[in-house]
């Protein structure tokens, strides 16, 4: 199931070059390691404080110079400021759970990398 995740996912990714995205802080770090993947910028950092004017520009200039396809937020944390962040940019706002908590009880590991490749392509499929 993992194999045929990671599958999905690269038939969606333009193999050739990054794929670039906005998110709200970097869990992604494992999916850049092997996939086409790239951020473009993080609207929190490591403390999870809100941001600052300043890194709110340094974002929006960061997902303009690089062509972001999407703002990826997590369902667990309140999307208030990646919801105007993704309007004032006018790209899609798409839900990226780490922790699988949209899936049920009796979730596979399969399912949970099937739900990160859905995602995927609802950021990089136009």
């Amino acid at each position: 199931m993992i194999k045929t995740a990671e599958a999905n996912m690269l038939a969606i990714l333009a193999p050739t070059a990054p794929n670039y995205f906005a998110g709200m802080h970097d869990i992604t770090l494992y999916l850049e390691a092997d996939l086409p993947v790239e951020p473009v910028g993080f609207l929190l950092m490591h403390d999870h404080g809100k941001p600052s004017a300043g890194q709110l520009r340094d974002l929006q200039q960061a997902v303009a110079d690089k062509g972001a396809s999407c703002v990826f937020y997590e369902p667990q944390i309140s999307k208030r400021l990646v919801s105007q962040l993704s309007a004032d940019m006018d790209l899609p706002l798409v839900v990226l759970d780490p922790m699988g908590s949209g899936l049920g009880d009796d979730a596979t590991v399969g399912d949970y990398w099937q739900s990160v490749a859905a995602s995927f392509e609802s950021c990089f499929t136009k």
